[in-house]
């Protein structure tokens, strides 16, 4: 099921990302590239690509989402739970990405470690509370 109106944002949302190797690029040119800062970039655009695919509407990838009862899944609006799980994964991917890029640039691999552990579950300790609302239910 794809949302109407959603593939200029979903376009703007790629072109956006298309940051993050033109950013790696220009950085591993002068200096040595490290194995953790390639497996981040990968794991990155992983989940850039789930979070542009289920802000589409393809709300099939969101865990459990596919199992429920058809009664069940109609209690929810498909719109708003897409377009925020699907923006929200794309903001995670964009922190993911430049949080190692900066911290493995200005600081020793402990502190990558710290930096990047502390967004990512401040990041995901609010987007429990907001998902926790009523806010998905139609």
């Amino acid at each position: 099921m794809m949302i109407k109106g959603r593939k200029k944002g979903a376009g703007m949302m790629f072109l956006l990302w298309c940051a993050a190797p033109v950013t790696f690029l220009a950085y591993s040119i002068e200096h040595e590239t490290e194995m953790f800062f390639l497996i981040t970039l990968l794991t990155s655009a992983l989940i850039m690509a789930a979070g542009i695919a289920i802000y589409l509407g393809h709300v099939n990838l969101l865990a459990g989402f596919n199992t429920m009862d058809p009664k069940e899944r109609a209690k929810y609006n498909v719109e708003k739970l897409s377009s925020f799980m699907g923006i929200w994964l794309v903001l995670m991917a964009f922190v993911m990405f430049f949080t190692t890029f900066a911290a493995s640039v200005f600081m020793s691999e402990f502190a990558v470690v710290i930096v990047f552990t502390a967004v990512i579950t401040v990041m995901t300790f609010f987007a429990v509370i907001y998902a926790n609302g009523k806010k998905f239910i139609a």
